[in-house]
C-alpha cells in the first residue's frame, strides 16, 4: 500500500520461505515481482524485459514464447532466471489456455 515494491517482494519471499505450499502467497509474490519489474523500466535489448512489456500489453502468448526461447537458448543462472520469470507470469495470468500450452512447452524444455 505504501508503494514499496522491493520491500513487498522481500516480505512475500519470507512468507513463501516459511510456507512453501501457500499458493496464494506465491501468486502475490509473482504479482509484486512483475509490478516491480514494470516500475523499474525495460531494456529494449533484453529479451526478458521485452517479454514483460508484451505481457503488460496483453500479449501473454508472445511473452511466454520469448521466455521459452530464452530458456531453450541459455544455461545456468540465466536459464533459471528466465524460468522463474516465466512462472511468475503464469501465476499472474491464471489458468488461461495460453498458460497451459506454455507450461507444456516448458516441461518439454526442462526434460531435455
Amino acid at each position: 500500500a505504501a508503494g514499496d515494491l522491493a520491500g513487498a517482494v522481500e516480505g512475500w519471499e519470507k512468507v513463501v520461505d516459511h510456507h512453501p505450499r501457500d499458493e496464494a502467497a506465491k501468486s502475490e509474490l509473482a504479482r509484486v515481482r512483475v509490478a516491480l519489474r514494470s516500475r523499474q523500466g525495460a531494456d529494449a535489448t533484453d529479451p526478458a524485459d521485452r517479454a514483460d512489456a508484451l505481457f503488460a500489453a496483453g500479449d501473454h502468448a508472445g511473452a511466454f514464447d520469448i521466455l521459452l526461447q530464452l530458456i531453450a537458448d541459455t544455461q545456468g543462472e540465466e536459464r533459471d532466471a528466465a524460468r522463474v520469470r516465466l512462472i511468475d507470469l503464469f501465476r499472474v495470468a491464471g489458468n488461461a489456455p495460453e498458460v497451459r500450452a506454455a507450461r507444456q512447452k516448458l516441461s518439454a524444455l526442462l526434460l531435455v
